[in-house]
């Protein structure tokens, strides 16, 4: 699964030569929709409405071909959309496949299909996200309450050690 904020459905257009050919690389949910009312999603209030496109969108589409069948062109133009840039910043790259999606893409528009591959992933860090409460009950127990324990074990066997 891929990550596309914020994207835009790309259409292509009716009639397109048949030295063409296009496929889409990325496409939403069937239960997503195109928003139209932007004021109401800068608001966060965004409802599907009729004036909405429902979905499957197309959000990734490729291209390649000649734009016309007389072209002189030794190789076939490729070419790649994605309805949204912010797949590829920093933010998002790293969630699903967008880093793979992406160089993927444009290995395939350079013509250097042998670099295609999934990369493995890197195993990151675990978090831990602890409540506040949480955080205090490892600090007391862990940190003062287990030292302070041995410290008092320590002392009462010290001491009855020495009675004997």
């Amino acid at each position: 699964n891929s990550v596309f904020p914020l994207a835009r459905p790309i259409e292509t257009l009716p009639n397109l030569p048949a030295t063409l050919k296009v496929n889409w690389l990325a496409q939403t949910l069937p239960t997503s929709w195109a928003e139209t009312d932007f004021t109401a999603l800068a608001a966060g209030r965004a409802a599907m409405t009729e004036a909405d496109k429902r979905g499957p969108l197309s959000v990734g589409v490729a291209v390649e071909g000649k734009l016309k069948a007389d072209s002189t062109a030794k190789t076939d133009t490729r070419l790649v959309v994605f309805g949204s840039t912010y797949f590829a910043n920093n933010q998002f790259l790293r969630l699903g496949v967008n880093e793979d999606l992406l160089l993927n893409s444009i290995s395939w528009s350079l013509d250097d299909e042998g670099v295609i591959s999934i990369r493995k992933k890197e195993e990151e860090g675990a978090q831990l996200n602890l409540t506040v409460q949480a955080f205090r009950l490892i600090l007391w127990l862990v940190v003062i309450g287990l030292p302070l324990a041995l410290i008092v074990g320590g002392v009462v066997n010290w001491a009855l050690r020495r009675r004997m």
